[in-house]
């Protein structure tokens, strides 16, 4: 029998039910992989974060899609970091995490904060004609909209110059999985905040994710560069919505937000089938 606890993470305040959920289950050892897949897949989160215990405040974290294991995922290891600290009696105000990524450390002061790796974009856009592809995607004008695109290979960044167009896009599922990046962030400046964003990921299984903590690794410096700020204050504009703080300190990006467990349940898996059962 294991416990399986459901999050929201970077959930905008007075707001519960907003945020990105995520499930966290703290494991005695690892599983086989097949069994981690299907039961993030039963799980039909954005995430499902899986935790084995090295030292006192110290764990190996791996994060699953429905669809597929992931090597950086923020808002889940914020999750996983809520519920560490609330359920587990973690000492002190800091837990580090060993993952693909690198060492990942969550602090925790009024708030848990993530300390990641910059992933920076070269600030030089594709060529136009690749572009138009991108902008017709999310059902942008590509000259209105003042429409830029940026790629490292990974990820794009596709810039448009209004926060209300990134609200209203016109989504065509089938020409964003064509795109050759698997995860897009389409963002604009805002006047409540610094920048707003969306963020899309077909590839792995999530048309929209709610809010994504690991984009901020690259959406930090990338407007901090526009604006010439270290501290952001950042909103997804997902339906479910989210907030998120920044704070640029050289090679590492500090993400802020807020987490409020929502559901507590467990799950049973035979030991050598990836059958299972819930309950909650």
């Amino acid at each position: 029998m294991q416990t399986v606890y459901f999050v929201n993470a970077f959930l905008t305040p007075q707001q519960p039910l907003s945020g990105n959920p995520a499930a966290v289950c703290l494991l005695q050892e690892w599983l086989p992989d097949a069994t981690l897949q299907a039961v993030a897949e039963q799980h039909n989160v954005s995430e499902t974060a899986y935790i084995v215990q090295m030292g006192p405040a110290s764990y190996t974290i791996r994060w699953f899609t429905p669809t597929h294991e992931i090597d950086l995922c923020g808002h889940a290891t914020l999750a996983a970091a809520h519920v560490l600290f609330e359920y587990f009696s973690v000492s002190g105000h800091l837990i580090e995490f060993e993952s693909a990524s690198g060492s990942l450390k969550v602090m925790r002061n009024n708030t848990l904060t993530l300390s990641f790796p910059v992933k920076a974009f070269h600030q030089s856009p594709v060529a136009s004609s690749q572009a138009e592809q991108y902008a017709s995607a999310f059902g942008l004008d590509i000259t209105t909209d003042d429409v830029e695109v940026f790629s490292n290979g990974h990820a794009s960044i596709i810039y448009c110059n209004s926060a209300q167009t990134i609200k209203q896009l016109t989504l065509n599922s089938h020409a964003i999985s064509q795109l050759p990046e698997p995860i897009h962030y389409v963002t604009a400046a805002a006047s409540q905040c610094d920048f707003v964003c969306r963020v899309f990921a077909p590839k792995y299984g999530i048309l929209e994710d709610p809010v994504t903590g690991s984009a901020y690794t690259s959406l930090a410096p990338f407007w901090a560069a526009r604006l010439n700020k270290m501290h952001m204050q950042a909103q997804q504009l997902s339906a479910r919505g989210g907030h998120v703080s920044l704070n640029l300190n050289g090679d590492r990006v500090l993400i802020s937000g807020e987490a409020r467990t929502a559901i507590i349940g467990q799950w049973m898996i035979e030991p050598h089938t990836s059958g299972l059962e819930h309950s909650y």
